[in-house]
């Protein structure tokens, strides 16, 4: 294991699924060698056409792939390299000290070719031969930018103009080609960027409440939301309120009302039972028109509980919303636990 990561409870380290690192830890990965000032190079990995795998054979068999994609991976990376799942089909990937254009290159080729000649036998109804394909944008630290936000818009803008080209591509970020490609900012799987970055440094400061009121007030504004707030078993906060659509003071929440699994990193709520086997939550927020709840798990040193958000109406929360709020929850939860 790289020593960057040797720090980390294990427990946090790893995505359950794919056994890739945390995106959470990617993160801070990235602020700590910038802060060392330490060379390194940032790759983004989309899964070509994913959504065909889950579309033609279901949700079971496109966790298998991406499974599989990490492992075959991370068997043709370098040994210091550290692969990252960053959300739905896309991975991330840093390797210290790796500049050199001819080095960048080759490691992007390697665990490209790997994928690309790989015979996934229960994907050959969906690809020719059973053979997935990456696209891939790098940048590196110092060469490309100096910052965090500004390399990752970086490594998004060649990113998409490997997609805009084909897909089946690595691009390494040139100033004298690339300088000129627009930020993505279509609403899909590319818009949570932006808003990841600002996140992560709403999580710089010294008051962990400070810092989740900041991001919470960063989201909320973004998606529409009524009230998010903060439930432990010592104490609550209340972290964002949209008054055009809440007028009730904020007050805790009796817990009983929030039962969801053990097994559930999350549990959405609604006003009424319809189709869904979630119990209706508190009466002050169907009175003020709040239909949806979404509660995240959250430990640190005010006990276990959850970070809550609040939808006026009864809504399906997309991808990009759950990948967002989670890793609020997530950041929370290990900033609290590291200190």
């Amino acid at each position: 294991m790289n020593p960057l990561l040797e720090k980390y409870p294990v427990d946090q380290l790893y995505d359950t699924m794919t056994k890739a690192f945390r995106k959470e830890i990617f993160l801070q990965v990235i602020a700590e060698l910038i802060q060392e000032k330490h060379p390194f190079s940032v790759y983004f990995l989309d899964f070509d056409n994913f959504k065909e795998v889950n579309d033609t054979k279901g949700h079971l068999i496109g966790d298998r792939a991406l499974t599989d994609i990490a492992t075959t991976v991370r068997e043709n990376i370098p040994e210091e390299g550290m692969l990252f799942r960053f959300g739905g089909d896309e991975f991330s990937l840093i390797v210290p000290d790796a500049i050199a254009y001819q080095k960048v290159w080759e490691i992007a080729r390697n665990y490209s070719e790997a994928v690309r000649k790989k015979h996934y036998d229960y994907l050959s109804d969906v690809f020719p031969g059973g053979r997935a394909t990456l696209t891939s944008g790098i940048a590196r630290y110092p060469l490309d930018a100096d910052n965090q936000g500004d390399l990752l818009s970086l490594v998004d803008r060649v990113l998409y103009r490997g997609k805009e080209k084909g897909k089946n591509c690595f691009i390494i970020y040139r100033k004298d080609i690339h300088n000129d490609i627009a930020v993505h900012q279509e609403k899909g799987k590319d818009f949570p960027l932006t808003l990841l970055n600002g996140i992560y440094q709403d999580f710089s400061g010294k008051d962990i409440v400070e810092d989740l009121t900041s991001a919470s007030e960063r989201i909320g504004k973004d998606f529409a939301i009524a009230r998010i707030s903060l439930q432990t078993d010592k104490a609550s906060h209340l972290l964002y309120q949209d008054p055009k659509m809440v007028s009730a003071p904020y007050s805790p929440y009796p817990k009983e009302d929030f039962s969801f699994s053990k097994e559930e990193p999350y549990g959405v709520f609604y006003q009424s039972v319809g189709e869904k086997e979630h119990k209706p939550y508190s009466s002050d927020m169907t009175e003020n028109g709040v239909h949806t709840s979404l509660l995240f798990r959250v430990k640190g040193k005010e006990g276990e509980g959850f970070y809550r958000i609040d939808s006026r109406r009864d809504r399906v929360f997309i991808e990009d919303e759950f990948f967002l709020f989670q890793t609020i929850a997530d950041l929370y939860t290990l900033k609290e636990t590291q200190n």
